[in-house]
């Protein structure tokens, strides 16, 4: 997966710069990401670092006198790491199924291919041919007057319309 068109980074997070010129629009991800409670994380990340204390509980009471400080911050990271794999695997299978999708090929990759398969399946279950039935891949979208804009995974004809008929879906 590449990064999306017009897509910026910045220390606030991602924003995109509006092609005809006008203000950078704020990223509908950035703007979810700190509107949205998430209270189920936080359970996960201290579960991450429980976990991992467990695991290494002798170092644990040792450092726990020698260098207390270290061993929290360390302890703390935990999470990051555990996020930053996911992501990465996420990624892959992001952009694994997007080649799918343009008939490229797709990179060898065992911890990819169950996802993919998976990906191959919702295909067939859905009759979705991708050379008649996707209109887009990776396709910025924009709001001007609400200032915000995003990227949409998948523009794509499904059979979800009244008698059979097909119906144009963004999945994301």
């Amino acid at each position: 997966m590449s990064q999306p068109a017009h897509a910026i980074e910045t220390l606030n997070g991602r924003y995109y710069r509006d092609p005809a010129g006008g203000p950078d629009l704020v990223s509908v991800t950035n703007v979810l990401a700190t509107a949205v409670a998430k209270p189920a994380l936080t359970w996960w990340a201290a579960g991450k670092a429980a976990a991992w204390a467990a695991d290494h509980r002798m170092e644990v009471a040792r450092r726990a006198v020698t260098d207390r400080a270290a061993l929290v911050k360390e302890m703390q990271r935990q999470h990051d790491e555990a996020s930053e794999t996911a992501m990465d695997l996420g990624t892959r299978v992001h952009t694994a199924c997007e080649h799918r999708l343009l008939g490229s090929p797709v990179p060898a990759d065992t911890e990819v291919r169950p996802y993919l398969r998976q990906f191959d399946k919702w295909l067939t279950a859905w009759g979705v041919d991708p050379k008649d039935d996707v209109e887009a891949t990776e396709i910025t979208f924009a709001h001007r007057r609400l200032g915000y804009a995003g990227t949409g995974d998948l523009i794509v004809w499904l059979p979800t319309g009244p008698d059979d008929g097909r119906e144009l879906w963004l999945i994301d």
